[in-house]
């Protein structure tokens, strides 16, 4: 069994993400930083044995914030046993969870297939709303997830 029959998903776009990741035991708070240091932050709670996120909500943007909350779940899955994050390894796996979150929210075996041969600007922005990603995540997918 896949994760995303564990989850109830398909590969279809994602409707409601926090939802998903909530019906997934992943508790989700926002809240407004007041600057622009940080996006989200995602742990384990061991004792709990649950994870959280929390998500800035000073950006006011749909397409970030989803990102934001895929980018955290990246975390969670990838990253839980990684006790401390030091400068050599947080571009890697800032990277890592970047890319999970892009390809979790744009499965190739159905994203790929609404994208013409030779996709343009105009074609990525065609797709956003329905994707709930913006133009730049679905480009970083096209050319590198696949």
């Amino acid at each position: 069994m896949s994760s995303a029959d564990i989850w109830g998903l398909n590969i279809a776009p994602i409707s409601d993400l926090l939802l998903v990741m909530e019906n997934a035991g992943v508790v989700c708070s926002r809240f407004e930083q007041g600057g622009a240091l940080m996006d989200g932050y995602s742990q384990w709670n061991e004792r709990e044995k649950r994870p959280y996120v929390i998500l800035a909500s000073d950006k006011n943007n749909f397409f970030r914030s989803r990102f934001d909350a895929a980018h955290e779940l990246g975390h969670l899955v990838l990253h839980r046993y990684i006790e401390r994050l030091d400068c050599i390894n947080f571009k890697p796996i800032e990277s890592q969870a970047h890319k999970f979150a892009a390809c979790f929210m744009l499965p190739e075996e159905s994203f790929s297939v609404e994208l013409s041969t030779h996709p343009t600007l105009e074609n990525f922005i065609a797709l956003k709303n329905r994707w709930g990603m913006s133009a730049q995540s679905m480009i970083c997918v096209q050319k590198n997830c696949n």
